[in-house]
């Protein structure tokens, strides 16, 4: 892909992000283990670790288990998975309050079982866990806590000894209030995950979420999962099966190496100032403040920071008429240049009175005129040009036709071009609850991605 999707670029250094094509293919073989969870006979054999008699509480209903406690808590099962495996299991919450976590490879450290008596007394309590005498990696598929106020959900899948995040991905699970709005909640989440070797994919609803290498992988070791207090949630139909690759069944066919786009920093940089150009696909959800937590938190020591030029509904035919490029060029705008910009929206305005956006575009021309006029201009490492959902007209989009226009503005600055690809005709109110129409995404992405506009 010449493209790149907002989430996956170069936001992400050293935690890479999925949404992205397979890099490897993978065939499910065997079973090894499955457990329907429905009845309390499904689980007499799992250990709980919790600190508190009679947590958690685990029901029965529907044909699920449901868990539910007022404190933090692991189930683990008894036994150990070899290093490749293909897990599963239907996933149901029944609130927005906490978070749930699949644990996997877990060791003692210096390769003891997980249960060997020598190990820390364990009690459900975090840092036991992440940064106690275990090796584990851990994925966070269901993250609602009263600390995170950001508006998009993400998954996180971490490695311990030492809570390290490797990947992120945006979550396609919405919140159980929302989902309530939009229908009645019947239908489990189903969560794979897939450990061959050094690799590690994660998919929700057959949507890749996360895709992984580790450069040195844990292998074999138990698995289990973990609710943070006071989170509700059933699950069901845990299946773990052998897993190949399809280059083993088939040598010719090799695995892709390439297939999420490559950052092109050889380093972090220190610090990212990027601009947002687009509409409701940008301002919805507060897609910058997505990025900047994820790229804040794939990378400690980075600050990034952003503007955001959004007009609900417009595409950049429209930001080019209110004159966006301004903002792009704004370390080398001068203020004769931008009063002519003003004077040009004010006869726009006088000519159509009904013309809201240009009444918009002219406050915040005029906020720019005053802070060039006080040598506050800012220079942009990153520009982001979105698409519209309604660039489905190929070769003769309008994104196809302006794009390339402001491209040339943001590289004469010095700055990296981001072309950021929205689903043809798929809403943005609500969350997602599968795929969008595959065939008109990619006939979008092959015009995008013959646009030159990476050249320097």
């Amino acid at each position: 892909m010449l493209f790149l999707i907002i989430v996956n670029t170069i936001f992400l250094f050293d935690c890479e992000s999925a949404i992205a094509q397979d890099k490897c293919e993978f065939v499910i073989g065997e079973k090894i283990y499955e457990n329907p969870l429905s009845s309390e006979k499904d689980i007499e054999d799992v250990v709980i670790e919790s600190s508190k008699a009679g947590q958690p509480e685990i029901t029965f209903e529907g044909g699920r288990m449901r868990i539910k406690s007022n404190v933090h808590f692991l189930l683990w099962f008894p036994f150990d998975l070899p290093g490749d495996f293909a897990v599963s299991w239907d996933f149901m919450p029944k609130n927005d309050d906490g978070l749930a976590m699949f644990w996997f490879c877990a060791k003692g450290r210096k390769g003891e079982d997980l249960f060997d008596e020598s190990l820390a007394k364990r009690a459900g309590q975090y840092p036991q866990y992440h940064s106690g005498d275990i090796n584990a990696y851990h994925l966070s598929y269901f993250r609602r806590n009263e600390w995170d106020d950001s508006s998009i959900n993400t998954v996180h899948l971490r490695k311990s000894y030492g809570k390290k995040l490797v990947a992120l991905g945006p979550n396609p699970i919405p919140n159980v209030e929302v989902e309530k709005v939009a229908k009645d909640l019947k239908d489990p989440y189903r969560v794979e995950l897939i450990k061959y070797g050094r690799h590690i994919r994660v998919k929700i609803n057959d949507m890749v979420i996360l895709d992984w290498e580790d450069d040195s992988p844990y292998q074999d070791g138990k698995i289990g999962f973990r609710q943070m207090a006071n989170l509700v949630a059933e699950y069901s139909n845990l299946k773990i099966n052998k897993v190949l690759k399809t280059s083993e069944l088939v040598p010719e066919r090799k695995c892709s190496t390439n297939s999420v786009y490559q950052a092109p920093f050889a380093n972090v940089p220190e610090s990212i100032n990027a601009l947002f150009i687009g509409n409701s696909y940008t301002f919805r959800h507060d897609l910058p403040e997505l990025v900047k937590r994820m790229a804040e938190d794939g990378n400690l020591n980075l600050k990034f920071t952003f503007t955001a030029v959004t007009y609900g509904g417009k595409i950049l035919k429209d930001h080019w008429r209110l004159r966006t490029q301004n903002f792009i060029n704004q370390s080398t705008l001068t203020v004769e240049e931008q009063e002519a910009t003003i004077n040009y929206l004010e006869e726009t305005i006088s000519n159509d009175p009904q013309d809201n956006y240009a009444i918009t575009a002219l406050g915040k021309h005029k906020e720019l005129l005053r802070a060039i006029s006080a040598g506050e201009r800012q220079k942009w490492d990153v520009v982001i040009l979105q698409s519209s959902k309604y660039d489905y007209h190929g070769a003769k989009s309008f994104y196809i036709e302006y794009a390339p226009l402001f491209a040339e503005i943001i590289k004469a600055q010095g700055a990296m071009v981001v072309l950021y690809e929205t689903a043809s005709l798929t809403q943005n109110a609500l969350p997602l609850v599968s795929p969008p129409d595959r065939e008109a995404v990619l006939a979008k992405e092959k015009h995008i991605a013959e646009l030159q506009v990476f050249r320097a």
